[in-house]
């Protein structure tokens, strides 16, 4: 599932440049945020930061 840039920094209350930052690993997520992502979508801190690939988690 993608979720749209747009979409994600409303949600977050962000802008679209900040959650671009931190997809590119530019700029850290924050506490805050992988809280929301938990919430909202249900992705661990792991899975958001890239400690966990992708792949794992589509088994």
């Amino acid at each position: 599932m993608q979720i749209p840039r747009a979409k994600l920094a409303a949600e977050l209350n962000q802008s679209s440049a900040s959650i671009t930052q931190k997809l590119n690993c530019k700029t850290p997520w924050q506490f805050a945020d992988l809280v929301a992502l938990r919430e909202l979508y249900g992705l661990s801190a792991d899975f958001v930061t890239d400690f966990v690939p992708y792949e794992s988690e589509a088994k």
